[in-house]
């Protein structure tokens, strides 16, 4: 429960709003991980302390995430165990072993696309804040690109006043097509 409160705190803090919401998140998620010590509270824990500028203490909860997930038999863990040791080892520097295991968490789940969009996006904010470049990870953590098309049917063949006739229909695919390819295969557009 501590940790659901935290993550409201936190989600506040991320939408835009004052830097309270920042403080409040991070004690509350320090004190849920001195309490229980889990990972998930650990790693908000240190990731806000990043984000607050301290960031001796932000790898010291880091250190204990790595310390007790790392114990853990491999097959024990799902993709967001794997992802919290990756930020883990980014937050203490080592981006070699984050990116190992950042492979590995998107290896376990590569459909999951919205899983690694978020592992992505808490990546980015700590690469900011870390100095690094905000794609330090991108490569690893890649999103396909969705686009969205929305328009008229073809006209039905007894339609009075044309809008968009049949004999164009070709036409506009073969376009839309080559819009979005930009000069690669587009066999996965469907018309």
């Amino acid at each position: 429960t501590m940790g659901l409160l935290a993550g409201r705190y936190k989600r506040r803090w991320t939408s835009g709003g004052p830097r309270v919401w920042l403080e409040k998140a991070q004690a509350l998620y320090a004190v849920a991980d001195q309490r229980f010590g889990d990972s998930y509270n650990g790693i908000n824990a240190a990731t806000l302390a990043l984000h607050l500028g301290q960031l001796e203490r932000a790898q010291q909860f880091a250190r204990e995430v790595i310390a007790l997930l790392e114990a853990v038999p491999e097959r024990s863990l799902d993709h967001w165990k794997i992802a919290t040791i990756a930020e883990a080892w980014h937050l203490v520097r080592d981006l070699d072993k984050a990116r190992a295991r950042y492979a590995q968490a998107v290896r376990l789940v590569p459909e999951f696309y919205s899983d690694i969009a978020v592992m992505r996006t808490q990546a980015r904010r700590n690469a900011r804040v870390l100095g690094d470049s905000e794609d330090v990870f991108d490569d690893i953590m890649t999103i396909p690109r969705v686009v969205v098309c929305v328009g008229h049917l073809e006209d039905a063949p007894n339609r009075p006043t044309p809008r968009f006739p049949p004999y164009l229909g070709a036409a506009v695919r073969e376009a839309i097509r080559a819009r979005l390819s930009g000069g690669r295969s587009s066999s996965w557009i469907r018309a």
